[in-house]
């Protein structure tokens, strides 16, 4: 029994030990690719935080994939008109494409950052359009943006 007790115990401790890793991966390439790309790393670090929790592995509703939650037709406008090939399945990839797409959101909407965080989540053309209607949205993501300061 006390075995049992141990193994438990070492293995909830190697489970903690590999997540913390790995959320600190993430950390790290969220603020390298971030700064590469002009944007504050607490916005690109709330979003994907509020997108897909940090994981790779997210899927949404509508075939978002990753981190970032990019739409594969996303990732293949950004590559088409950045000369670029991210892969949207890996880590690192994922996190460009979404970083680079806030860029040309932030771009659109001449630095409103209100604008362009609806954007990322509403569509750009629904913003530009209809105005901001996902506002529960925009103000989640300005409160996770003071937690990863």
């Amino acid at each position: 029994m006390k075995l049992l007790v141990l193994v438990a115990i070492i293995a909830t401790l190697l489970y903690t030990s590999s997540h913390a890793h790995a959320a600190s991966n993430v950390d790290t390439l969220l603020r390298r690719v971030a700064a590469q790309n002009g944007l504050p790393a607490n916005l690109v670090m709330a979003i994907a935080w509020h997108e897909s929790g940090w994981k790779q592995t997210a899927v949404g509703r509508s075939g978002e994939i990753g981190i970032m939650q990019i739409l594969p037709s996303t990732a293949r406008g950004i590559n088409a008109r950045s000369g670029t090939v991210y892969n949207v399945y890996s880590a690192e990839g994922n996190v460009a494409l979404g970083a680079r797409y806030l860029r040309s959101l932030k771009s659109l909407f001449q630095g409103n950052l209100t604008k362009t965080i609806s954007a990322y989540n509403q569509g750009e053309g629904a913003v530009a359009h209809y105005g901001i209607k996902n506002w529960r949205y925009v103000n989640n993501i300005y409160s996770l943006m003071t937690r990863f300061k």
